[in-house]
């Protein structure tokens, strides 16, 4: 068996007691909702998510405005959009619960079949609003993973963002639709999108917009104007108070490392973003895919596919819900592994794209 073979396996091992962590039961009741959200423990400042049964009184772009019992008292409370992991209502339809459960995973397509499945008129707008986003997030995440769906898919969150625009998604759905215009290589739309952002309260959409527009200029070649926008974000304070803030300033920080690695700094680029990943938390999974692509990516611009393939595999192995970092790893393997003269390996990953994520490498072409 080779190291690299043996490397592989023990990752499949950690991979494992991560699935089953994932297939956890999740349940849920409430009055005229339900939210889960994520808040900050005051005392040790980590993340932890919470569920509360609620009634929604107002909704806009900025978060959703809540009333809740405690001890027989009625007391509400601002909710900001960040926060919010997902909204419930007390008479949705279960297939819109069971869709969820299926996006929290990654298994988009699966969420898709069952928001199609909701046969039910649906009055209440509310409520028509939460199956629109899910459907339109599904399409677009999923198509964010194959190139090949992308023109629909933004289409379908377009859709939303334009009928829907004081929802409590609507920043996202931006960011999204940037996402999908840099991948479909138009420049001038993701700008667009990416600079509607600096209209959001959140400090987190705003750097999330700055550093879009730097991964623009770094795709363009133009390193001063990408040092300097991500500079900007990973010197933001306002960030530290705010859970998207940490993956705000550690997109920044990636893209400080890609252009170390783009100026020939191999060393400060990898000390870089290893040291983002020590500091990343182990509930971060999103995050830490990312990093490890993005370790890929600078291993394999200096020509050394082990280490890439390496880094690559991480993300293929231990984080099977960041689907999107998934689909680029694998795709990358495709062509590291016939480098390393492993055309079995090169063979077995592409057939896993095909058949598990309906991509198509030799229509797209393998690595990056």
């Amino acid at each position: 068996m080779s190291k690299l073979d043996r490397i592989a396996l023990s990752l499949m091992c950690c991979a494992a007691f991560y699935a089953l962590w994932l297939a956890a039961p999740r349940q849920s009741s409430g009055a005229d909702g339900l939210v889960r959200y994520v808040q900050r423990d005051k005392e040790t400042g980590e993340y932890e998510e919470g569920t509360r049964s609620v009634s929604v009184n107002e909704m806009t772009p900025d978060g959703i405005a809540l009333e809740y019992e405690s001890k027989g008292e009625k007391k509400s409370f601002n909710l900001p959009a960040e926060q919010i992991v997902w909204l419930q209502y007390a008479d949705e339809p279960l297939e819109l619960g069971a869709a969820r459960v299926e996006i929290q995973v990654g298994n988009y397509e699966d969420a898709l079949e069952k928001l199609g499945a909701i046969e039910e008129e649906i009055k209440e707008p509310a409520i028509k609003q939460e199956i629109e986003w899910n459907r339109a997030y599904a399409a677009i995440q999923s198509a964010l993973a194959d190139s090949g769906k992308l023109e629909s898919g933004a289409a379908a969150m377009k859709t939303f963002v334009e009928a829907y625009p004081n929802h409590y998604r609507f920043y996202e759905g931006n960011a999204l639709l940037a996402d999908a215009a840099a991948a479909l290589g138009r420049a001038p739309a993701a700008e667009k999108y990416y600079a509607a952002l600096a209209g959001a309260k959140s400090a987190s959409y705003q750097a999330r917009g700055k550093v879009g527009l730097a991964n623009l200029a770094l795709d363009a070649g133009e390193l001063d104007k990408a040092k300097s926008l991500y500079s900007e974000v990973a010197d933001m304070d306002e960030l530290d108070g705010q859970l998207a803030g940490f993956d705000a300033r550690a997109a920044a920080q990636i893209g400080l490392a890609r252009v170390l690695s783009k100026q020939g700094d191999l060393d400060g680029a990898l000390a870089s973003l290893n040291a983002l990943l020590d500091a990343t938390p182990n509930s971060a999974t999103r995050r830490q895919a990312i990093v490890y692509n993005a370790l890929g990516d600078v291993y394999a611009a200096a020509n050394k596919p082990e280490e890439a393939i390496v880094a690559y595999l991480h993300v293929d192995l231990l984080y099977p819900a960041a689907r999107g970092e998934r689909v680029k790893a694998l795709k990358a393997l495709v062509g590291l592994w016939r480098k390393v003269g492993r055309t079995d390996r090169a063979v077995e990953t592409k057939r896993l794209l095909r058949e598990r994520f309906n991509v198509d490498v030799d229509a797209q072409g393998s690595g990056r």
